[in-house]
């Protein structure tokens, strides 16, 4: 994992943990038990704050890009590979089931299943909407008036050096030989 995949990876991990919590248990108890208010406000917060994030990033780029599939491959780096977001879905399951007080047992086949199923598609999910995002950001920042695409030319960047009559008083030029004068 990267560091910068650590916010998305700790949201994301976060929400697939509830959501997995939510699929495992269904309406059995609340995830959290007396902090389940306060995991949820922390939850759509940071799944808010990272979309905004990601939007802020997505308009402050795209004036200087002309599709959205460009923006939208700059900006997937930031979203953590389904594998990192179990993983931090699994270490946030187990931190929220312990805050909870004794309860019935599930099979941790299910949660397993569970965490798996709700990591991937949240990160599904966050991968469509870097998508959107960058599509959006690009359609507002597009001038209207564009009526074709830029055309970037590669230059080289030195000059090249000119060569030609100012230089030709440098070349030595001899006599013939003797020989073929007589």
């Amino acid at each position: 994992m990267k560091l910068r995949e650590l916010p998305g990876a700790l949201i994301l991990g976060l929400l697939a943990s509830l959501l997995a919590h939510t699929i495992a248990f269904g309406d059995e108890h609340v995830a959290g038990g007396s902090f389940h208010q306060a995991l949820c406000s922390l939850a759509l917060a940071g799944g808010v704050g990272f979309g905004i994030l990601l939007g802020l990033l997505a308009w402050l780029n795209a004036g200087r890009l002309t599709q959205g599939s460009i923006l939208a491959s700059r900006l997937t780096p930031l979203i953590p590979r389904a594998a990192t977001v179990v993983a931090f879905a699994a270490s946030s399951f187990f931190a929220i089931e312990a805050l909870e007080s004794p309860h019935a047992a599930v099979a941790l086949g299910v949660i397993v299943l569970a965490l798996v199923a709700a990591s991937l598609a949240l990160s599904l999910v966050a991968h469509i909407v870097v998508r959107g995002i960058a599509q959006a950001a690009v359609a507002v920042a597009d001038p209207p008036y564009a009526t074709r695409l830029p055309i970037y030319i590669r230059r080289v960047a030195t000059r090249p050096r000119l060569r030609g009559i100012r230089f030709a008083y440098r070349r030595f030029a001899r006599p013939p030989p003797q020989s073929m004068l007589a």
